[in-house]
């Protein structure tokens, strides 16, 4: 099945925006994206974001 079904893998780099995220989370349907950033020739994971997390930032934004 690994050789017939392949997944791309879904990401944010660390300097794209917080909409930017939310954006791919509601387009891919998926509820976390890894972040990452370019180094040594590849991709780092320096973090992770969720729809949670953005839910959470919304809430604290609306409530000051």
């Amino acid at each position: 099945l690994g050789d017939v079904y392949k997944r791309q893998v879904i990401y944010i780099y660390e300097d794209e925006l917080v909409s930017d995220a939310l954006r791919k989370l509601i387009l891919h349907e998926i509820d976390c994206l890894p972040v990452v950033r370019d180094e040594d020739g590849g991709k780092v994971i320096v973090g992770k974001i969720s729809k949670t997390t953005l839910i959470k930032l919304l809430l604290e934004i609306l409530e000051g």
